[in-house]
């Protein structure tokens, strides 16, 4: 007996741990400028968010509008918005994405 998990899954957590990383290493940065949506770092974080808000549409929440521009602390909160609301539409989908039984 085998199980394997749904392939939805493993883009998600690959999607969340890199938000993760990205989160981590903002925090470490008091220049929040660097996070500008008219810097290359911030145009990269407002993707993960948007990308995140995607996911969360996927499994079945309203992911809302992603936010195309803004200083670098707001892009630092869309990118943080969009991973809670990422992490809770996975919460509520996980009953659905259980593992599957493969004989």
């Amino acid at each position: 007996m085998t199980t394997t998990a749904l392939p939805t899954t493993l883009r998600t957590d690959d999607l969340r741990a890199r938000i993760d990383d990205a989160l981590a290493v903002a925090a470490q940065d008091d220049a929040t400028d660097r996070w500008s949506s008219d810097t290359t770092a911030g145009r990269t974080l407002l993707s993960l968010a948007a990308s995140a808000r995607s996911a969360a549409s996927d499994l079945g929440v309203d992911g809302g509008a992603p936010l195309t521009a803004g200083p670098g602390v707001v892009v630092l909160r869309e990118l943080a918005a969009a991973a809670h609301l990422l992490d809770q539409a996975a919460a509520e989908a996980a009953p659905a994405r259980q593992l599957l039984e493969v004989a």
